[in-house]
């Protein structure tokens, strides 16, 4: 066995000199597949998983992609389930060190372990999720954790050592890269943990959570199931961080970005404190916010008028004495209401029949 292992180390070795570039695409066109496979031919069938999981032991974040791609490749040619699991803590170990490139390169060669490698992500980002919540304060600036249920059992995994800020934010990195395919349970539990670490105290965190969320907001959420609706009272507690402006635009950006999406995605938002936020920004905000509270209010006006029931959060129709309808905002103050002529107009001509004060 030992002397199989040192075989295919020297083999490794030469592989590297003769086939292997230091890049992924030179590794696919030398497909390293081939050269696994032949390597594997010159080590006794009995002796070759000992000699996989050798090579798979001998990784680390720091391995360049063209040893992994080909590790990956000896492993697809004999699998074992061993030596699986150690490559998959090699690679979490990698996603941890923000090593991408290694991560990258085995995923490239095998699909199947992106799934794998990032369901060990989410359990682990729902974990210190979990630790966040529990430590309102100094390292959870906005608690959130009373708005958004952490879905799924992640609190087995506690014991593992506490994550630093830096190994949280390249998990959300790769998790921001990978879950695009990402259903059901996982995702509802990627969605909680991101959810939770927006109020986290380190910016880094929250700008990476926030475009985790906006790069997969379609994979995270089905708004017919109301999974939208956490997102939306989160959003309303980071406005409630006193003296503290960046969870406010943190905020507005979140809402924003929202109101950009499909109709669905702010109908189930709107209340009467949607539309007092939005008059507060206007009145209250610098020239920055209130450019956005327009834009909020322009693009929910256009939401609004195409589903009456959503209408009728922002207003009301009384009969005149002529009988036609007319519509008029109990919400709305009159310099607020004429903006929200302006928005309403400006979205596009609409059979509602608006009335200024």
């Amino acid at each position: 066995m030992y002397k199989s292992t040192r075989r295919l180390a020297g083999l490794l070795r030469l592989s590297r000199i003769r086939y292997i570039a230091p890049n992924i695409r030179t590794i696919m066109a030398f497909k390293t597949s081939l050269v696994a496979r032949s390597l594997l031919d010159r080590i006794p069938v009995s002796e070759r998983p000992y000699a996989i999981r050798e090579a798979v032991l001998a990784l680390t974040a720091q391995s360049s992609p063209a040893d992994v791609a080909l590790t990956v490749n000896l492993l697809a040619a004999q699998p074992d389930d061993f030596a699986k699991g150690d490559l998959l803590s090699r690679l979490l170990e990698a996603v941890e060190q923000n090593e991408l490139a290694v991560v990258e390169a085995a995923c490239a060669s095998d699909p199947t372990l992106r799934d794998e490698l990032l369901d060990l992500v989410v359990e682990r980002l729902g974990s210190e999720a979990t630790r966040l919540s529990q430590k309102p304060g100094k390292a959870n600036r906005v608690p959130l954790n009373d708005v958004v249920r952490l879905e799924g059992d992640v609190t087995g995994s506690l014991h593992t050592k506490e994550a630093a800020p830096e190994t949280i934010k390249s998990m959300l990195r790769f998790a921001r890269l990978s879950c695009s395919s990402l259903r059901g349970a996982g995702s509802h539990r990627l969605l909680s943990a991101v959810l939770i670490f927006l109020g986290a105290s380190d910016h880094g965190i929250c700008r990476s959570a926030r475009d985790l969320l906006f790069t997969n907001f379609t994979a995270l959420t089905d708004p017919a199931l109301g999974d939208n609706l956490p997102i939306w009272a989160c959003t309303q507690r980071l406005f409630t961080a006193d003296a503290d402006t960046f969870y406010h635009d943190l905020g507005y950006s979140i809402w924003l970005r929202q109101c950009s999406g499909t109709a669905s995605s702010i109908k189930s938002w709107f209340d009467p404190t949607y539309w007092a936020l939005i008059r507060h920004g206007l009145r209250n905000g610098d020239p920055e916010r209130r450019k956005q509270c327009l834009a909020i209010l322009r693009r929910s006006i256009a939401v609004a008028v195409r589903d009456e029931s959503a209408w009728r959060t922002v207003c009301c129709q009384h009969s005149n004495e002529q009988g036609v309808g007319k519509w008029t905002s109990p919400l709305l103050q009159h310099r607020m209401h004429r903006m929200l002529a302006y928005a309403c107009q400006a979205c596009s001509a609409d059979s509602h029949d608006f009335k200024e004060n």
